[in-house]
């Protein structure tokens, strides 16, 4: 479902119903990029439901297609080289060897040889997981880039044409929650800290940054770096035997894993299914997927509600009784199509 998430918060009154906006949906479903167009976003069927979302209890899932394409450096250094050398031969008294070319000038042209390039580049695709939580009214977006997470929001803001969305934000330093986790202060009952990535900065002005990759987190270092109270930047971690991830004082929440039974469910929902013909792939492919998205959701959201009474979250969601996800992952999946 997710390999990489961040979270965006909307308002406790608001209310989404995608049915009511089919004619959007169709407006601005994906299509193949013209012109100079670099990237766009679109809406796509998600799960043979000829839709772009579907609906899990009260949470919608929808899929998003971004299509994009861009020119090698390599080429387009070439392309100005030889452009150059035209316009030097051309018009000598602008391009030549003794002429004033600006920095400006050259970004132009380079600009100018990107268009030209561009119509001719392959298209690449890459498909968008969204997840829009009625409970907390929290959208998780399946991306963690700037640019990709905003252009997600533009494109719900067109579709639903009121989409006040803004990103989830925490009371409590969130780097500082993490070095309380490091030593096992207030640490969630069923989250651990795993031997992985690691990253500190100095407290003080934010230099002398530093990563480790694969990192024993009860080596030397890593109390080195608390006792000198750098400031951890990033944790690998483990919810309940069921989820594995990397979270960043920024909430980006990436190299997600499933484990144990929650694995275990996903790569054996369609075991029982006849796989004889094209059409019984494509039904055991769709059982598969559901099964990863409603169960994967259900992880999410209980290591979320977790997780937030620690980081004190503006949002006024105070945790409450957890429950045991083994259990309903045993339940859930015996409700799937």
């Amino acid at each position: 479902m997710f390999k990489t998430f961040v979270i965006y918060k909307l308002p406790e009154d608001f209310n989404l119903d995608p049915n009511l906006h089919s004619e959007m949906f169709e407006r601005l479903k994906a299509k193949p990029l013209t012109g100079a167009i670099k990237t766009k976003y679109g809406w796509a069927e998600l799960l043979q439901s000829n839709k772009p979302y579907i609906k899990l209890e009260n949470d919608y899932i929808f899929r998003i297609e971004k299509r994009f394409r861009s020119v090698a450096s390599s080429t387009l250094d070439e392309a100005v080289r030889q452009k150059m050398i035209q316009l030097a031969q051309d018009s000598p008294r602008t391009w030549g060897v003794n002429a004033k070319v600006s920095s400006q000038d050259v970004k132009n042209l380079r600009e100018m040889c990107e268009n030209l390039l561009i119509p001719k580049s392959l298209t690449r695709f890459k498909d968008i997981i969204v997840w829009f939580n009625t409970e907390l009214k929290f959208l998780f977006i399946g991306s963690s880039g700037n640019k990709e997470v905003e252009a997600i929001i533009d494109l719900f803001r067109l579709t639903f044409k009121t989409f006040p969305a803004s990103p989830l934000t925490v009371n409590n330093d969130v780097s500082s929650v993490f070095t309380s986790w490091l030593s096992s202060l207030e640490l969630p009952p069923t989250l651990a800290i795993k031997n992985g990535d690691i990253a500190f900065e100095n407290r003080a002005n934010g230099a002398n940054k530093v990563r480790y990759s694969n990192q024993d987190i009860e080596s030397d270092e890593i109390n080195a770096n608390l006792l000198a109270q750098k400031r951890p930047l990033q944790l690998s971690c483990e919810w309940n035997a069921t989820l594995g991830f990397t979270v960043n004082n920024e909430l980006k929440f990436s190299k997600i894993k499933q484990l144990g039974l929650l694995k275990e469910k996903i790569k054996t929902a369609n075991k029982e299914m006849e796989i004889n013909n094209p059409a019984q792939e494509m039904e055991a492919k769709r059982v598969k997927d559901m099964t990863s998205y409603t169960l994967t959701r259900l992880s999410i959201l209980n290591l979320i509600k977790e997780i937030l009474p620690s980081l004190n979250s503006s949002t006024g969601f105070a945790g409450g009784a957890q429950s045991n996800t083994s259990e309903l992952i045993e339940g859930f999946v015996e409700s799937i199509d």
